[in-house]
């Protein structure tokens, strides 16, 4: 693949997280809700990673002229992790659903560009793009987990009444 080919897939991607960055960090500003706030602010951090791997990979292709096996094995430090550590008693919004709703579908966006990259390339190029769109993928993924969470809770929309139970 020539390198300018490979920049330009390289910028796309670079805006492409950008724009994740972006719409996780106004869904962060515009909740009221804690819980929400905490999801969406680990999904900042998700992109931001992304990007800054996007970045370094750039300026090493503009000194080099090459995409190795370093970079590849560093992309897959920076694997999303679950985020299960922010379940709290607070209810969920419907606002919070429907962020998710939307969410959901930038991420499956996202995995497919990367995709159709990782068809477009080969070698080296062709795994990280591939590792990236993995990492859409598991966002997704992460993205259903909570938004299942959120709908199927009773515990979080108030619909459970605790039994008390006296002991004789």
């Amino acid at each position: 693949m020539i390198k300018e080919e490979l920049n330009r897939h390289l910028k796309a991607a670079l805006s492409l997280e950008n724009e994740g960055v972006y719409m996780y960090n106004k869904l962060t500003k515009d909740t009221n809700n804690h819980h929400a706030k905490l999801f969406f602010e680990k999904m900042v951090t998700e992109e931001l990673k992304h990007a800054d791997f996007i970045k370094r990979l750039q300026k090493q292709l503009e000194s080099n002229d090459t995409i190795t096996e370093e970079n590849i094995s560093e992309l897959e430090t920076i694997k999303p992790k679950v985020i299960n550590d922010l379940k709290d008693k607070e209810k969920v919004k419907a606002d919070y659903i429907n962020a998710i709703n939307s969410v959901v579908e930038f991420e499956k966006r996202a995995e497919k560009f990367y995709r159709e990259l990782e068809t477009k390339t080969k070698g080296n190029a062709q795994r990280i793009f591939q590792i990236l769109a993995n990492f859409e993928k598991s966002h997704v993924t992460i993205l259903t987990t909570e938004l299942d969470y959120a709908t199927n809770n009773p515990y979080l929309w108030g619909e459970i009444k605790w039994l008390h139970l006296t002991m004789h």
